[in-house]
């Protein structure tokens, strides 16, 4: 799919490398913009995560969430994501209250905490 995934449909600026960084998020930009001095200003499509698995609808055993700070309102707006088939789950949240934020509404869904990386934290189902 290429296009971003966020809360409404339209179009959004992208901040893109060309190498391993892109984002959606300036400040995420500003903070690589060291080492990658050569992102470029583009716009992309945007759909929502309703508009994608309709388009897609899965089997999904594993998904990445990666968005700079939006997990806790995409995962608001998130379907069943076990109905989906989600065994997997990678979120990334950076700060104690986000990680708290993301491990209760993770835990209501029916997943608890894995496996944690620097900036992210893996959900397993059950």
């Amino acid at each position: 799919v290429c296009c971003a995934v966020g809360l409404k449909r339209g179009l959004i600026l992208f901040y893109d490398s060309g190498g391993a960084v892109a984002s959606l998020s300036k400040e995420h930009m500003e903070k690589w913009k060291v080492d990658q001095p050569d992102f470029m200003d583009i716009y992309v499509p945007v759909i929502t995560i309703v508009d994608l698995l309709e388009t897609l609808p899965g089997p999904y055993h594993f998904i990445s969430l990666d968005i700079e700070g939006l997990s806790i309102d995409v995962l608001n707006v998130f379907p069943d994501i076990i109905a989906l088939g989600v065994e997997l789950i990678c979120i990334e949240a950076t700060d104690g209250e986000e990680s708290d934020r993301v491990r209760n509404i993770m835990g209501i869904r029916g997943y608890s905490p894995w496996k944690r990386t620097a900036e992210n934290w893996l959900y397993k189902k059950g």
